[in-house]
């Protein structure tokens, strides 16, 4: 899971949890533009009202990634041995 938010990223700024209506989410797409090509990604995971008008705010932004919200039982099947499972 680690790896599916960081990336290649160097750093990494994360919102998890409800991308809604209390967010500065236009001042964050700003940043990573602004940051774009410096290493920097913005990892958003989770739902929420804001979602589909944020992704169009940062379209073309390589440096920001939408996710989808990680179980807690999909956490813990990613750090169960494969063998062990049945």
């Amino acid at each position: 899971m680690i790896r599916t938010i960081r990336g290649d990223f160097r750093f990494v700024l994360l919102h998890a949890g409800n991308i809604g209506f209390y967010g500065a989410w236009e001042t964050l797409i700003a940043a990573a533009k602004q940051l774009h090509g410096d290493g920097i990604g913005f990892v958003f995971v989770g739902e929420g009202a804001q979602r589909a008008q944020l992704e169009s705010a940062a379209n073309g932004a390589s440096n920001v990634r939408f996710l989808p919200f990680f179980s807690p039982a999909t956490k813990f099947l990613r750090c169960w041995p494969q063998q062990t499972r049945t």
